[in-house]
Order: structure tokens, then C-alpha cells, then sequence
């Protein structure tokens, strides 16, 4: 898979890490886990394939999008198709970036997924019709940036983005402190930032602390899972396999000898009890159909 990747001037670059263009002949995969990471992203397809989301690793469909589509705040993982992936642009926001551009709470997309129509109404078909008959890469960045420009039409409350400076520094800081530190009753700041960053502010810290979690087993092949707990602010062991769990649909192990395409982006392999046992005949997936590369059949399944 190709990448391009452009950072915004301001003040798109308040609210917007990076805006990204992916191209790929072919994944040997039909299926992809994307495991939270606290942030909301723009997802604008390419190609002529909806992309499409699933109940589960295996499950049936859930969605699919023709158009652009908003990907909310998870807290637990999701299964998207890797068909859009052949050609697909995006924005991945930060924390709480993403309210700006929705003229509304950000609770919405909390757990979901939902058009851009939603938000932007014929704004956002007449962007897709212009990124689609676009010639290049940096006309379709410069129409993406024109078309964020045209819907910025909030600011996030000056506390909430101290608040969430602060939980990415130290997911571990005690909710209460923090809010009176900002000047804000317990109530207020609750309301505030679920509004701005689509879930309370102690959800946000879970997110954060996993996300750390995941870049701290970065190439590692064995894990001291009870130092790592110590050293990310759960509690024990016992209490980052239960979150790990919860937000991941795996054990902390199963996803240290998992394929990873990049940190929150898992392959979804076929049943190892389903691949054909005849090394000389084409392999199909499963859960697409697809005719597998003999590279893609020799892992078991990726949960």
C-alpha cells in the first residue's frame, strides 16, 4: 500500500493531524481490524466500491458508504473492508478536532459511523463529484483542505483542549483535579468535552492509556505484561487484559503474534479451519471469496 500524507497549514492544523491519500493494487486480505485510538476520522472513497463495515471479524454487513463518511470515537474494535483501500483519502483529526466541521455535538458519532451528508448535506456529493474528477494528488489535497475551510465554524472551549493535552501526557490524571484546575465545576466539564471530543473525559483517558499500551509493544516479540500495566497506569495485570480485551476483542497475547499492518490496523486471515489443505490449488477466503496469494494462507486467524 502507497501513502501520501500532506499537514495542513492553520488553522486546519489545530484541529487535523494529517490529511492522506492511500493507494493499493491488492491487499491479501478482503477484511481489517481498526482498534481505537481516540480519535475521529474523514474516510472519502475513490473508487467506484462502497466501503463496507461488518459485525465482527467474520460477521455479516453491517454499512457501507458510497461517499465520504465520518468514523467516530471507538472504544472497541471495528471491521471494515479492505476493497476501498485501493484507492481512498481521509483526514484523521485529533482529539475533539473533529467538532468543529459538524456544527454539533460530537456524542453522535460516539461507537458509529455516519455519512458526511449527515453533517454537510450537497456539500458533501459536491466534493466527492470534484475529488473523483480530480487529475492529481495535490488537487485532491488542496480541494479537501478549500472544502474543511468552508465548514469551520467552531472553536473548541480553550479548556478542553488543555484538558485533552493533559490526559494524552498522563492518561492516569484523576478527572476531578483536572476540572478544577480548569475552572469548571465537575458537571460543566463533563458536558463540555463529550460534546467536543465525542466521550467523557475518563473514556478518553481508557483510550489514551491503550494507545500508549500499543506503541509500547511496538516489535516487541514477549511482553512483562505486569511491568507494562504498572508503567501505562492500570491497576494490574489483571486490569489491562480486561480493558485490552474490551477494546480490542483479544487478549494483549493473541495481538503480540498477530500480523500488523501498521499499530491499530490487523489483517483478518481466514479460519485456519478453513483454508484448503491442497498446497497446489488457488486458496479462497472465506469471508470474501477471494482467491488468496499462497502468502495470505499460511497464518490462522487473526482473533
Amino acid at each position: 500500500m502507497f501513502h501520501t500524507f500532506r499537514v495542513p497549514g492553520p488553522p486546519l492544523s489545530r484541529y487535523i493531524s494529517e490529511l492522506w491519500i492511500a493507494s493499493s493494487p491488492g491487499l491479501p486480505f478482503c477484511r481489517e481490524r481498526l482498534l481505537p485510538d481516540g480519535r475521529a476520522t474523514l474516510v472519502i472513497p475513490l473508487t467506484d466500491n462502497p466501503a463496507t463495515l461488518y459485525e465482527g471479524p467474520y460477521g455479516a454487513r453491517k454499512a457501507h458508504f458510497t461517499g465520504p463518511f465520518i468514523c467516530g470515537v471507538h472504544t472497541r474494535d471495528i471491521t471494515i473492508d479492505t476493497v476501498t483501500q485501493k484507492h481512498v483519502m481521509g483526514a484523521s483529526f485529533l482529539p475533539g478536532g473533529s467538532q468543529p466541521f459538524l456544527g454539533g455535538s460530537s456524542r453522535v458519532l460516539h461507537n458509529e459511523t455516519l455519512n458526511l451528508a449527515e453533517f454537510w448535506g450537497d456539500r458533501s456529493l459536491t466534493l466527492h463529484e470534484q475529488l473523483l474528477a480530480a487529475t492529481d494528488d495535490a488537487q485532491r489535497f488542496r480541494l479537501l483542505e478549500s472544502a474543511l475551510l468552508q465548514q469551520l465554524i467552531l472553536s473548541p472551549h480553550p479548556a478542553v483542549t488543555e484538558a485533552v493535552a493533559r490526559l494524552s501526557l498522563n492518561p492516569a490524571q484523576r478527572i476531578s483535579p483536572l476540572a478544577n484546575e480548569l475552572g469548571l465545576g465537575q458537571r460543566r466539564f463533563q458536558q463540555i468535552f463529550t460534546d467536543t471530543v465525542g466521550v467523557p473525559p475518563k473514556v478518553f483517558a481508557r483510550l489514551q492509556r491503550f494507545t500508549n499500551l500499543l506503541y509500547r509493544t511496538t516489535n516487541l516479540q514477549e511482553a512483562d505484561w505486569s511491568l507494562l500495566a504498572l508503567d501505562n497506569g492500570y491497576y494490574d495485570q489483571a486490569h489491562l487484559i480486561r480493558e485490552f480485551r474490551a477494546m480490542s476483542g483479544m487478549t494483549p497475547e493473541t495481538y503480540l503474534r498477530s500480523e500488523r499492518r501498521m499499530i491499530h490496523h490487523m489483517p483478518i486471515l481466514p479460519p485456519a479451519e478453513c483454508v484448503l489443505a491442497a498446497p497446489a490449488m488457488p486458496k479462497q477466503n472465506p469471508v470474501c471469496g477471494d482467491i488468496l496469494p499462497a502468502a495470505a494462507t499460511s497464518g490462522s486467524r487473526a482473533a
